[in-house]
């Protein structure tokens, strides 16, 4: 038994099946959405920062503030898609006051509860944010644990290199330290012997001078 195929059977591509999507390449949920800028400025998401601020690097970072503080020039990690969902839902006003490590538990929570959409934008956010990083660093950045590990261990030290308040208990102690008894200096003379009136006087010292030595 033979087939016979219309010479046009091969230009009919409607029942061939499409190609399966690449593993590695993440789909776009916003069909109206080319590139990532698009997919951004079409998104009706609240942010609670600003695009430009998520989007270059943190300026408020312990990592930035060590780089100003001691002149140095370190480039910062790349951020990813959660580093950015962090930092703008850090500042949203549920968290005021709220220390770091219970926000970052709570926006953990809130990151695994999202929508897919979202999740989809804050990653376009994150290769935005990638090519602002090689504009600034090059792209001969590569991020080394152990570097970044010291860099922390540095930052804390500098953090924790700040001279304590003195207690203001043992400022009390020091204040009521008892003043040694000043005894009085008689004159050897015998004018002085003769005329108790006109004996030296006690020798005023201040409680200042002991104060100050056993406060320095």
């Amino acid at each position: 038994m033979h087939v016979f195929r219309s010479p046009n059977y091969m230009n009919k591509n409607d029942n061939i099946a499409p190609n399966p999507p690449q593993p590695n390449k993440g789909l776009c949920l916003h069909t109206n959405a080319n590139t990532d800028e698009e997919l951004v400025r079409n998104s009706t998401y609240k942010f609670n920062s600003s695009v430009e601020t998520l989007i270059n690097d943190s300026e408020t970072s312990r990592f930035a503030v060590y780089n100003r503080k001691n002149g140095v020039k370190k480039v910062p990690r790349r951020q990813n898609a959660w580093i950015i969902y962090r930092r703008d839902k850090s500042i949203s006003p549920e968290f005021a006051g709220t220390p770091s490590k219970f926000i970052s538990k709570d926006i953990a929570k809130m990151w695994d509860n999202e929508k897919k959409e979202t999740i989809e934008l804050f990653e376009a956010l994150a290769r935005i944010s990638v090519k602002k990083h090689i504009e600034r660093y090059g792209e001969d950045y590569r991020y080394n644990p152990k570097e970044a590990k010291k860099s922390k261990q540095l930052i804390n030290e500098d953090k924790s290199s700040v001279p304590p308040a003195p207690s203001s208990s043992k400022f009390e102690e020091q204040k009521n330290f008892p003043t040694p008894p000043i005894s009085p200096i008689t004159s050897s003379s015998s004018d002085s012997a003769a005329n108790p009136e006109q004996q030296q006087p006690y020798l005023q010292f201040s409680t200042n001078i002991y104060f100050s030595y056993y406060t320095n």
